[in-house]
């Protein structure tokens, strides 16, 4: 239930990476885990922002959603994030469980915005199925937000990735 595919163009992951250091990045944080979780700078972009790059990852989260009858189609922003040597983010999913009402999100995509060679290590991994995500630039992994995953220790360089979650209904 991974897919993989091109996403976003190699002038297109520059640009959503200008955006996102233009605009500034924080410490990333998470719902509700202790500070320690994660270590990486991330950036929250609108579609005004990075106009195209956005319909695009719009466009393969939906694809992937009808593909699989995923009951989701809002997408309110994406984040980019860095990591630099030394940064990750430790076995998580991208679900919220303690929220109860409003919109969950149901299918989330990373794609990778950096060089493959300008770094080591930052791999994303999953839990419950054997698949790393394709580290090429512009390659999208697209999962259930459910899925468990990670992003192993930068050990050379600096990953950027952009990452979005298609939302919907509570899931039943």
């Amino acid at each position: 239930m991974i897919d993989t595919e091109r996403i976003l163009s190699q002038h297109e992951c520059a640009q959503v990476m200008r955006a996102a250091i233009e605009k500034g990045m924080q410490p990333g944080q998470t719902f509700n885990h202790t500070q320690d979780y994660r270590r990486d700078l991330v950036c929250f972009l609108q579609e005004a922002e990075i106009p195209v790059p956005f319909q695009h990852l719009k466009s393969a989260l939906t694809r992937y959603a009808l593909l699989h009858q995923i009951d989701a189609q809002h997408l309110s922003f994406v984040t980019v994030s860095r990591y630099a040597e030394g940064a990750y983010y430790n076995w998580h999913h991208d679900i919220d469980w303690t929220k109860q009402e409003g919109l969950q999100r149901k299918v989330s995509v990373s794609v990778q915005l950096s060089f493959r060679e300008s770094y080591d290590g930052g791999v994303l991994q999953f839990d419950e199925v054997s698949h790393e995500a394709e580290k090429r630039q512009g390659y999208g992994t697209l999962f259930p937000s459910y899925l468990r995953h990670c992003v192993t220790p930068v050990t050379r360089g600096q990953r950027y990735s952009v990452t979005g979650w298609l939302e919907g209904p509570q899931w039943r």
